[in-house]
């Protein structure tokens, strides 16, 4: 009785060889020792509770690891969902350079402690739009095509420079093509 399972009634799971049942007592109860007719091979009830306490030992060790594996899954999902959030952001607002807005958007939300809500993200890249404009179009949805536009000239130029052109292409004349170069050139 040194290992404090058995004892005044403690009940048997398993049946004795002589009949009985489930609910028979053990011990001094039953009105012999230990090892009388309760003691069978195969019926070793202590054995039994050793295994189903290492398979509860080990279900518990497989669900600890369960548990990591979905906790990793967790974050590794919030890190795409305020990623695509921080992508829709700054496509919304324009962004030319998408990959140095979204490292400098990333890194305003780490800083700020944030857990990535769209609040949070669009106040980043409200705060990235103002700090550094350069990063954006000019206004949102434009492109970036009309940075440096073409110098429209008016028909008088453009004929005197058809002229002037021609002129150079028939004579061959390098004052002509200076001339036309000139005329291009705009002085």
């Amino acid at each position: 009785m040194g290992d404090g399972v058995e004892g005044p009634g403690v009940l048997d799971p398993t049946p004795p060889e002589g009949g009985g049942g489930v609910g028979e007592p053990q011990g001094d109860e039953a009105g012999g020792s230990q090892g009388g007719k309760h003691s069978a091979p195969g019926t070793d009830w202590r054995a039994r509770a050793q295994r189903a306490e290492a398979a509860a030992a080990e279900l518990a060790e497989r669900l600890a690891g369960v548990r990591e594996e979905l906790g990793a899954a967790s974050a590794s999902l919030a890190s795409c969902e305020r990623g695509r959030a921080v992508d829709a952001a700054l496509l919304g607002a324009g962004a030319i350079d998408l990959e140095t807005a979204r490292v400098l958007v990333e890194r305003a939300l780490d800083a700020g402690g944030g857990d990535g809500a769209a609040a949070d993200v669009g106040d980043a890249v409200a705060s990235l739009r103002a700090g550094k404009p350069f990063l954006f179009a000019s206004a949102p949805g434009a492109s970036v095509a009309g940075a440096m536009g073409a110098h429209v000239r008016g028909d008088e130029a453009s004929a005197g420079l058809e002229d002037a052109a021609a002129a150079a292409l028939r004579t061959g004349d390098r004052a002509a093509l200076l001339r036309y170069l000139r005329a291009k050139r705009g002085v």
